[in-house]
Parts: C-alpha cells; sequence; structure tokens
C-alpha cells in the first residue's frame, strides 16, 4: 500500500528570527550567493539548465533502504511535497523551477554525495530560493560534515546529533535545523523524517538558501493582500444583511 505524505515547507519568519537568535556573519556564505551558477538575485531566464514547473508544487520521491522497508510496508513510497505558495499564496509571481536532472554538475554535492533534486524559487524572475534536496536513507550525517568544511560552524543549531545513533534518543523530533547567515544571504539545512513516530527514520536532508530581502518583500505583499482580500469579504458579508 502507498501513502503519499504532503510535507509544505518549513518556514521561519524573518522577523521572528531576528528576535530570538543573533547570527555570527559567514563572508564565504555571502561570496558564495548560491548554489554553483544558480545565484539569490539574478534572472532565472539566464539559466538554461531549469526548466519552469507548471505545477503548483513538485513532488520528490524519497529512495529509501530494505530497513526502512522492513520497518513499515506502508511507509516504503514515501513522497515529499516542495510547494510554492505555502506562505505566500496570493501573490501571483512566484515560479517555480527543476534543474535539469541530466545536467552533470548539478547530480551531486559536497564530496560526490548525490543529489536528487533541486528547486528554484523565483519572484518576478529573480532568484530568491534554492531548495536542494539530498538522500539520506541511513541517516547519515556526512553531508552535515562536509558543509561545515565549508562553512564553518553553524550559527544555529536546533538539537542536532552529533552521530546518527543519536537520532533515537529523541524518537518523535521532527527534524532538526541548523543555519549560516550573512547580511541577506541566509543557508538553511534540514533533517527530515517520515513523519511516522513509531519508526521514525531520518530520511533526507533539505538545503535551502534564502535571499531573505526578497522574502520580507513577499511577506510585506502577501499581508496587504490579505487585507485586501478580508475587506471584500466583509463588504460582501455585510451586503447580505
Amino acid at each position: 500500500m502507498k501513502k503519499i505524505l504532503f510535507i509544505l515547507l518549513l518556514t521561519i519568519p524573518i522577523i521572528g528570527l531576528s528576535q530570538k537568535f543573533k547570527y555570527t556573519q559567514n563572508i564565504f556564505l555571502k561570496q558564495k550567493n548560491g548554489f554553483r551558477d544558480i545565484k539569490l538575485g539574478d534572472d532565472i531566464r539566464s539559466l538554461s539548465f531549469v526548466k519552469n514547473h507548471s505545477e503548483s508544487s513538485v513532488k520528490v520521491t524519497i529512495k529509501t533502504t530494505e530497513r526502512y522497508k522492513s520497518l513499515s510496508q506502508e511507509y516504503y513510497d514515501f513522497k515529499y511535497r516542495v510547494s510554492k505558495n505555502y506562505d505566500y499564496n496570493l501573490v501571483d509571481e512566484i515560479k517555480l523551477w527543476v534543474v535539469d536532472e541530466n545536467n552533470s554538475k548539478y547530480k551531486t554535492i559536497g564530496n560526490n554525495i548525490s543529489i536528487n533534486k533541486t528547486i528554484v524559487f523565483t519572484y518576478k524572475y529573480i532568484i530568491y530560493k534554492i531548495i536542494i534536496i539530498v538522500d539520506n536513507p541511513n541517516s547519515s550525517l556526512e553531508l552535515y560534515n562536509q558543509i561545515k568544511i565549508v562553512f564553518g560552524e553553524e550559527t544555529y543549531n536546533d538539537i542536532c546529533p552529533d552521530s546518527a545513533n543519536e537520532y533515537e534518543k529523541n524518537p518523535r523530533k521532527n527534524m532538526c535545523h541548523i543555519a549560516w547567515r550573512h547580511e541577506n544571504i541566509q543557508l538553511w539545512m534540514m533533517s527530515l523524517k517520515d513523519g511516522n513516530n513509531r519508526h521514525p527514520v531520518k530520511l533526507f536532508w533539505e538545503i535551502e538558501y534564502k535571499d531573505t530581502n526578497i522574502i520580507e518583500e513577499l511577506v510585506e505583499k502577501q499581508q496587504k493582500l490579505e487585507k485586501i482580500k478580508e475587506k471584500k469579504y466583509n463588504k460582501k458579508v455585510s451586503e447580505g444583511f
């Protein structure tokens, strides 16, 4: 039996972050400004290896192992959904793009770790978020260790384990977050599981590069559109009495 688990992107409001955490600035992150040739703030139309995704979300099939299959047959076919309109559903100019899986430059990350899928978000064709999904069926910390070599110690760590075995110490914890930041450039690394609390298995990493300036603009626009929508609704309700 197949069960599709729809997980919407987890986003933490920028305002909330600034109130709770003080980030150490990471200059190398600013120099990178994205993932390889995909740069935050650039026009997506200059990239020939990305394709516009016409649907509102991208479905990603996560690779699993026999160990995972033995835990629960029902959860073996695991799918992850990346949605463009979770936070900004009233903003029309947001588009999703997917990197061509045949492009050899984007098949791996770090030291030859395979990439499942790379997804790009744009607002008016300007790149503001890049998501990289990396399968991790054995709950390995190799990618986490490699990314620390590049960007140094994380500036925020939400109780991520020091070893794969430590995942079992807190079996109901859905995920862990690690973050690096420099000015408006933010890098999040999240370890996600399948949502099955009886048999939790951390199946993959999600890496996000984000331009917080553009995201703040989207937040403001969403709030304005919500007020307009509410005003129209209230007027319609009032006319019904």
